[in-house]
């Protein structure tokens, strides 16, 4: 009977953690784009360092949210095994 409570709240924290990769993702994805339409400006301006710094800066924000979403994703089959196996056993 524990199953049900604990996939429930471990779903909603995939949701949230699914919806800020994408959001990290899109984020990451304009700044990108940005630098590619606007290459020739940049390097004009020497400004190729920042706009590599400039982007490592959201990569490493995905980053963290793609590894904030592999350990709750990660914990998603142990939280269902558990509570089963401890049935079991009861």
């Amino acid at each position: 009977p524990v199953v049900p409570f604990i996939v429930h709240a471990l779903l909603e924290k995939l949701h949230k953690a699914y919806h800020a990769r994408q959001e990290t993702f899109a984020q990451m994805s304009g700044v990108a784009q940005e630098i590619v339409t606007g290459i020739r400006v940049i390097k004009s301006f020497a400004q190729e360092r920042f706009q590599t710094r400039y982007f490592q800066k959201f990569s490493k924000e995905f980053q963290g949210s793609c590894n904030q979403l592999a350990k709750t994703d990660s914990l998603f089959a142990p939280a269902l095994e558990i509570p089963m196996a401890l049935g079991c056993v009861v």
